[in-house]
């Protein structure tokens, strides 16, 4: 008691899906029978920033998420079977020499996609061999799977992820065939001339086919309710996936939803690039769990700030008054100094 000696601590690094990363070894720990009653505590903090006048820089955010990993779970149990996809890309990275990150805006979104697609596939092998789904006639996988929350570096890009499952999932299927009647065929990279010209194609194809009242449907009942958090705090790196998901699931309660029973799914993608895909079941309990989350107070909780007080934060100078801070610390640790040899020292304000 009192002491955290005994404590076995280690740090994740695979960009934004670090924590994925983190949590299978948390549950790994925990299906192994190893953790002997004790629990498990991930945590993920981070920070999006993107050069002033950058392209990126509306998208900056920054946010933290703790999730407690026990044996008995309140909320949801994960199944042991998580999929995964890698390869080398230089789409996203932040130099050692940076501050900021550098990015290749459309590497980076093809890279997500077919990542994300490539981890479900691997996830959805060893679901289907195990006997944990099971589709029927005319049925998609996507089919078993109710609410999913996905890495958001903007909300758009989740929702893009979301429809290309949809559509990877559907293709072959009566469903399918109603899109096509409605769209036409999708584009296919043979039949232009130039990748560009296929993209611009294969956009606006994509685009059409998420204005499709199916998929609007699919998309408010299982995706939508989890991007609140995207779009009022922008991108959270490590945090965005399981940041969405808990307000996912904090308005589905509030909604009054019957989730009890059902299974879920979350994608997480981290630049570079690796994609993991896993599933879950929510709990009984979960609307009591869910409803203290208090996402939106905590978005209530923030105030305004200045140009000069945003400039003067993003490039991490002093304010001219001598503020060291926006808000005053309260009940919190606060960094306070880092040595010249880079070591940070900290202290609680109370």
């Amino acid at each position: 008691k009192g002491t955290l000696k005994r404590a076995s601590g280690v740090e994740y690094k695979f960009a934004c899906v670090s924590t994925a990363d983190a949590l299978e070894s948390s549950l790994d720990w925990a299906w192994a029978g190893r953790s002997n009653g004790k629990y498990s505590i991930v945590c993920a903090t981070d920070i999006a920033r993107y050069p002033l006048g950058a392209p990126g820089e509306p998208t900056q955010g920054a946010g933290a998420v703790a999730l407690l990993v026990k044996e008995e779970p309140r909320m949801l149990v994960f199944y042991p079977i998580v999929g995964t996809y890698m390869e080398d890309e230089d789409d996203f990275w932040r130099p050692l020499f940076s501050t900021t990150a550098v990015v290749h805006g459309k590497q980076s979104e093809r890279a997500y996609l077919k990542a994300m697609e490539g981890a479900v596939d691997d996830w959805a092998e060893q679901a289907v061999a195990l006997g944990l789904v099971k589709t029927g006639p005319g049925e998609a996988l996507t089919d078993h799977i109710g609410p999913m929350s996905f890495h958001a570096p903007y909300p758009k890009m989740a929702e893009k992820g979301f429809a290309y499952l949809l559509r990877h999932f559907w293709r072959g299927l009566p469903r399918w065939q109603e899109v096509v009647r409605e769209l036409g065929n999708e584009p296919r990279l043979g039949d232009f001339r130039t990748r560009d010209e296929f993209e611009k194609a294969e956009g606006e194809y994509m685009k059409r086919f998420m204005e499709t009242s199916r998929f609007q449907a699919e998309y408010n009942e299982k995706v939508a309710d989890g991007l609140i958090h995207a779009r009022e705090s922008g991108n959270s790196y490590a945090a965005s996936e399981k940041s969405c998901l808990s307000i996912l699931l904090e308005t589905k309660a509030r909604k009054g939803a019957d989730l009890a029973g059902r299974r879920g799914g979350s994608g997480n993608y981290g630049s570079g690039c690796k994609a993991k895909a896993s599933s879950w079941i929510i709990e009984e309990g979960w609307v009591r769990v869910a409803r203290r989350f208090g996402h939106a107070e905590k978005l209530e909780h923030r105030r305004p700030i200045s140009l000069m007080e945003y400039e003067t934060l993003h490039e991490g100078t002093r304010f001219p008054d001598g503020r060291k801070f926006v808000v005053e610390p309260e009940n919190e640790f606060v960094l306070v100094d880092v040595t010249s040899q880079g070591y940070r020292h900290y202290r609680f304000a109370d």
